[in-house]
Formats: structure tokens, sequence, C-alpha cells
């Protein structure tokens, strides 16, 4: 072959390699690339193998010193006899198939641990038996007719990661130096892209766990409420975001549901939505209404960094009257199916993402009745490149709306109609909450009258409430700190108005009150006969504390319920 013209094909091959090679951070997808560039142009038979520690995407570790190195098949092509690239010829059906595990061979080590490549232009039995892993390999190779053989390592960032093999059979001419100098250009180009896709797998895996450590383990069961959730990370691996979700209980059998976004990408973006959530749930947690826990938020995600964004959406749910209180910094508007067959946006007051900093939120009441569905999702659920957002919300809507038989279903059906089998380009969050009605032995109701045997009422109502519910072991307990609430209220008060006792997975008294003032505990003196009672409730409950009404205050006390009461 003509010189001048054979640089010529190197170049036009290279210049190919250039636009082909990498064009995904897939690693499978980058060996195939190499494979299809070479063959049969350069290469009648070519392999691509890599370290287990590419495809897992972990660091690189050194090759052992000396003995074979255990190698898997990525990429294997061969030139049919029409020059077309196939995966069934006779060297693919005699060499380690796609995904196979194998030892190299002794040739394939040695690139490997050098650095370097080996070319061996003219191939002979005693070569063969050399080159190839297996000596039952070596006949039906010289039957294949292979005469020339070039190892090239893959070496990205001064690390190998693996090897391509290139073998001619029908193609006459030798591999030259030029034609090794040719094959570590490409093999190079190749490496580098590999190693890209191995990094990006890498960070990936490790926001994907940092994700999964952060988000709920498991949803808290909710009076009243039932719930279905889907996390779904994207598919895409440089992708992982900031999506997340909450159910967090709070005290009278209430909950809170919130779903965030923060924007970006990456690890940092992970955190941030851990640090956020973290904060969200502490601040919930001392009931702040949803207006209140977004504007400290919006201070917290300033404080994490500039540019760091979020948006969020917070939901408290009463299951006393089925009462909601929400609030939104820039978030897409939950679903709200009041019936089946119906489903509308709840608008909320616009805002600001979190971050922006001086935004003012602003909470808003509404009902969600007796068989009602909220849903919360983040824009991953609704948003596509080929479809406008509001569609995707719309779609959303009318799927709520048609409503299957379960709430999981729902959820699935859900899921179903707005994701498809393509790439997944974002988190996707969403949060589905059912209203359902609470049961006699969930929540007893005594409302209390203005008279001095309200406490003896109260001891009896809590009694018998228990028995009922067979918590026959917690009656003392209850009883006594029942009594004491109720004193507390009259002294400092004026009179409570209202007993309640939930049952959940704890057993939870309240005692509201029309006084907005907290209580607290005091140090009482040895000869004061009063001044006891929350130092009491403190020693005796699981967890106590107290909330503001806009008619007072509701003062609480939990106790555990052992393991195995009936219910």
């Amino acid at each position: 072959m003509d010189e001048t013209h054979a640089a010529q094909q190197r170049l036009a091959l290279l210049n190919e390699a250039s636009t082909r090679i990498g064009a995904t951070l897939d690693v499978h997808r980058t060996a195939r690339e190499l494979v299809e560039v070479v063959v049969p142009r350069f290469a009648d038979f070519t392999t691509v193998d890599l370290l287990e520690s590419v495809l897992e995407g972990e660091e690189l570790t050194e090759l052992p010193m000396d003995g074979p190195v255990m190698m898997r098949a990525v990429a294997v092509g061969e030139a049919d006899e029409h020059g077309n690239l196939t995966e069934d010829g006779r060297m693919v059906s005699s060499s380690d198939p796609v995904g196979g595990l194998s030892q190299s061979a002794e040739v394939y080590a040695q690139s490997l641990r050098t650095g370097r490549s080996i070319l061996v232009a003219e191939v002979d039995e005693k070569a063969l038996r050399r080159i190839v892993a297996a000596p039952e390999r070596v006949v039906p190779s010289l039957t294949a007719g292979v005469h020339s053989y070039l190892m090239v390592p893959l070496l990205a960032r001064g690390v190998v990661l693996g090897g391509a093999e290139f073998v001619r059979t029908a193609n006459p001419e030798p591999f030259t130096m030029a034609d090794v100098a040719l094959a570590e250009e490409l093999a190079a180009r190749a490496a580098v892209c590999i190693d890209n896709a191995r990094l990006y797998r890498r960070e990936r895996d490790t926001a994907l766990t940092l994700q999964r450590s952060l988000l709920p383990q498991e949803v808290h069961r909710s009076l009243g409420l039932e719930i279905a959730y889907r996390y779904l990370p994207s598919s895409v691996i440089s992708e992982v975001g900031g999506d997340w979700f909450d159910v967090v209980p709070l005290s009278g059998g209430r909950v809170a549901l919130i779903v965030g976004d923060v924007m970006g990408h990456g690890i940092r973006a992970a955190a941030t939505m851990g640090q956020l959530r973290t904060v969200a749930r502490t601040l919930i947690t001392i009931d702040l209404d949803p207006a209140r826990v977004l504007r400290r938020l919006d201070d917290a995600a300033a404080a994490v960094g500039e540019g760091q964004f979020a948006t969020c959406v917070c939901v408290v749910f009463d299951p006393l009257d089925r009462s909601c209180t929400a609030a939104s910094a820039g978030h897409l508007p939950p679903v709200l199916a009041e019936a089946p067959g119906s489903a509308r946006l709840l608008e909320l007051p616009p805002a600001a993402p979190l971050g922006v900093g001086g935004v003012p939120f602003e909470s808003v009441h509404f009902t969600l009745p007796e068989d009602g569905i909220l849903v919360l999702y983040t824009d991953g659920l609704v948003e596509r490149r080929d479809q406008d957002l509001d569609e995707g919300v719309e779609l959303l809507r009318r799927t709520v709306a048609d409503r299957r038989p379960t709430l999981e279903q729902t959820c699935d059906a859900v899921l179903t109609a707005l994701t498809s089998d393509t790439v997944q380009g974002d988190d996707i969050a969403v949060i589905m909450a059912h209203s359902r009605p609470l049961s006699s032995d969930q929540l007893a109701v005594l409302p209390l009258a203005g008279d001095p045997s309200m406490a003896g009422h109260a001891r009896r109502f809590v009694r018998r409430t228990l028995r009922s519910w067979g918590l026959t072991g917690l009656i003392d307990h209850a009883e006594l700190l029942t009594s004491e609430l109720i004193t507390n209220a009259l002294v400092h008060a004026g009179a409570p108005t209202e007993v309640r006792i939930f049952r959940n997975a704890d057993l939870t008294v309240e005692v509201a009150d029309i006084d907005s003032h907290a209580p607290r505990i005091r140090r009482a003196r040895a000869s004061d006969e009063g001044g006891r009672g929350m130092h009491l409730i403190n020693e005796i409950a699981h967890r106590w504390g107290s909330r503001s009404t806009t008619q007072g205050k509701v003062v609480w006390f939990e106790l555990e319920i052992p393991p195995g009461s009936t219910h």
C-alpha cells in the first residue's frame, strides 16, 4: 500500500474516532464505539477488556506483581466475509463472551503491567501460546488465519484501565509501527472517555448513597391518613440531584408532609438537600406553622452557600377536623382530589425559592375531606424535554382524578402515565396522602364544662377509654398526668375546654385551654403545696409539650404503648 495513502487512511480513522468515541458517559458504549471504528478498516478482530474496578466505578487498585490479571470482556467485534462488523464470527466464538470474566494471557498481562503496547507482527503457533489465555484456543486461532497481533493498554491519567487487542486475519498486511502509533492514539481517546464515565459513575453512586442516607427509611404511620410515596433518582449519571420528601409526626396526631427540590445536581445538591431536610424537620416539630418554617429555611438555604436555591412545599394535616395548613416556596402546586372523578390544582400564594432571602411566605388553610387525596411532587415527575411543563401537570391532575382502587395503585398509575422507558433526566419525588375516617379506638374527645368536678370527669373518661382500647396497663399513669394537666389549667388558665386522647404508635393525651402562655417546669420548695405537676409529667411521660392555637393552647403528653397491646 502506498505510504501516502496509508497515512491518509490513518488520519481519516482518527477524525472519525474523535466524533464517534465517547459520545456518552457509558463505559460499555464507549468500548463498543472503539470496536466499531477499527473493524474492519484497521483490524479484522478486536476486543476491549476492562478491570472490574473500572466497571464498578471504584478507586483503581494496583495490578498484581506477577501472574495473570482478571479482566472482564466489555466489547468484541469481527469482520465477516463481506467486511461487515459481526459479533458471531469464528474469532468471536472462540474468545471470551461480552460480560465474561477471565484470566489474561501472558502477553496481555505484560502489556498491562508495563503500560506499553506489544506488537507481534508475524504470529506463529509459539507466539499464539503467549497471546491466547487458554491452550485450546491456539488451533482455532490458527485456523481462523490469525497472522498479526497488537495489544494496547488503555491508559488514562497515568493509570491502566484495561486493554484493547487488535488482530488481522483476512487483511494480509501485518501491523507496523505506524499502526501501533495509530492504535495507541485511538486507545488513549477511548481510555479518557472510559475514565470520565468511571468518575461520573463514582460521583453518582456517592450522591445516591448520600441521598438514600438522608431520605426517610420508613414513613410514619399517621392518624386518619394513608400515605404512599415514590422516590426515583435520575437515570442520567451526572444528573443526581437534591429532591427530597419527608413525613413528620407532630403532636395531637397531626402530620407534616414536606417535598423539596434543591436546584443543581451532584454531591453538593444532595448535601444541601440533607441540611435543608434536617432543618425543616426540626422546625416543624417545634410547631411552627408552614410559613414560618419556610422563612427559617430561607435563612438556612442562604447560609449553606451562594447559589444554592431550593423550592419547597409544606403541609400540616390535623386528623381531628381534617384541616390543612400549607405554604410554598416557589414549588409546583399540589393536586387536591376532593372526591373520586375530580381533581384540581391547589394554588398557593406565590413566593420565591428558598435561598433568595428576605421573601415573605404565607400560609393558607383548606380541608382534605374524607376520601380526599393530596399529591405533592417535584418537577421531575411532570417535566420532559418534549413536553411543556403545564401539560405534565395537567396529565398528573387527570390521572389523580381517575384514581385506582387503592392509593398504591394510584401512585403506580401516576408514574406509568408520566414517566417513560426513555432516559429519566431528573429525580422524582412524590407523596400521596389519602384522608381516612378515624375509628373509635383511635380518637376520643371529652368537652369540659367550667365546674369543679371536671377533673373527676376527665379521670373517668381516661379510665373508660383506655379500658375499652385494651390499654389497662397505662390507666394509672394516664389518669395521674391528665389530672395534673387539668389542675394546671384551672390554676393558670382559668379553665380547660377539652380533653382528647389519640392512639397511634404511642398514646397521646391533650388538654386544651384558653390561655396562650406555655407551661414550664419550676423547682418547688419543700414547703410548697403545689408546683410539682409539670415536673411529674416530665418524669413519667415519654414526651410532652405544648402548642399555640387560635383559641389558646394545647398541652399534651405521650405514653409508650407496650408491644403486643391489642388494637
